[in-house]
């Protein structure tokens, strides 16, 4: 009994687990993988880098996206999708193919940028009619994620076929 309720304890105030649903953060998250999220309970444990679950209202549901600008940050993402941090340019290693449009973006008090580290697959705040999400919708951060299992097929991608 003691277990349970700590357990649920838990799972309600400090961590949570999800699976991935989409291709939108490739190669760093696979669809089908788990995630461990720790719940973020203020701005400052929020920084540039960190990927994080969000509640979109815009989209109705939720995300798993990358933190590029946090508030007061100046980005600045050219034609070829290179992005400019306070006229710095970010070093993204994860990142295979930069697309997507570009755009200068301001990030407000209390809100942050956020993009998907697949820039062609992703839906984020380049294309958002609100390209900045409030701190507060953000429920966790990432802290870990499982290897995919080699018998685990994977999902395909929209639009393709998988030899079954």
């Amino acid at each position: 009994m003691l277990g349970a309720i700590l357990g649920a304890t838990v799972h309600r105030w400090i961590f949570f687990v999800i699976r991935i649903q989409s291709w939108s953060m490739c190669p760093t998250l696979m669809p089908g993988q788990f995630a461990l999220v720790t719940r973020v309970y203020s701005e400052r444990s929020i920084a540039r880098g960190h990927i994080v679950v969000a509640a979109s209202d815009e989209l109705g549901l939720m995300i798993i996206k990358r933190v590029i600008g946090t508030p007061g940050d100046v980005i600045d993402i050219d034609g070829s999708g290179r992005i400019k941090v306070n006229n710095l340019v970010l070093v993204e290693p994860y990142i295979e193919t930069w697309a997507g449009p570009a755009g200068t973006f301001i990030v407000p008090p209390q809100h942050v940028l956020l993009l998907g580290d697949n820039r062609s697959q992703s839906i984020d705040s380049r294309q958002w009619q609100r390209p900045f999400l409030p701190v507060t919708a953000i429920r966790g951060r990432l802290v870990f994620k499982t290897r995919r299992c080699r018998s685990q097929k994977p999902l395909a991608p929209p639009g393709s076929t998988v030899d079954t």
